[in-house]
């Protein structure tokens, strides 16, 4: 009697286990996510969504590069584009075109960041671009919102992080160590009497 009941037992156990792995191996539809995944933009077509508001980016540091003002100013909404506008006829729009070349020139290198979405709305995304420049990095959170078809930037944010001593590519010098770390007399007469006092 008791084998019988052991092996049906056992087969239970088992059987649990396997329903347990297998369902563990099946993701939520998308459209059941609830919590932090979905809030998080889990959904494939919010992923799409932010990956436009991506392209953006990648598009004004394009026409900064190559110093096309009307593209660049087309990328922000207003007010900030009225902004950036009257500064560029403040300083005279070929100097501003000039300034925007040099700057993109100046980068050594930088990273897109993930999207994310800014808000509850469906049409609003942060990205965090980080940027080096040979004696800085440079982190700027652009705030996007989705105006009919397009993407535009409303707000830029920036952030330098501290200037290295050394311009970033430079190369590197060698330091000589401090030295090896050695006991002087008196941590060594600490010690022992701590030990003798034990």
């Amino acid at each position: 009697m008791r084998r019988p009941l052991a092996a049906l037992a056992t087969l239970l156990i088992m059987g649990g286990m396997l329903w347990m792995s297998l369902a563990r191996r099946d993701p939520p539809a998308p459209d059941s996510l609830t919590g932090p995944q979905a809030s998080s933009g889990g959904d494939p077509r919010r992923q799409s969504d932010l990956r436009s508001a991506s392209a953006r980016i990648e598009t004004l540091l394009e026409v900064a590069r190559r110093g096309d003002l009307a593209a660049y100013l087309a990328s922000f909404d207003n007010p900030l584009r009225g902004r950036l506008e009257q500064q560029a006829d403040q300083r005279g729009r070929a100097a501003f075109a000039d300034e925007l070349r040099r700057a993109a020139r100046a980068r050594k290198s930088h990273a897109i960041f993930a999207p994310v979405a800014d808000g509850e709305g469906p049409d609003t995304a942060r990205i965090l671009v980080e940027s080096i420049f040979a004696d800085r990095i440079e982190r700027q959170t652009y705030r996007l919102a989705r105006r009919q078809a397009a993407w535009l930037i409303t707000e830029v944010e920036t952030a330098r992080d501290r200037e290295p001593s050394e311009p970033l590519g430079s190369l590197a010098a060698f330091h000589e160590p401090e030295g090896v770390p050695v006991a002087t007399e008196e941590m060594t007469s600490r010690l022992i009497d701590s030990e003798e006092n034990y």
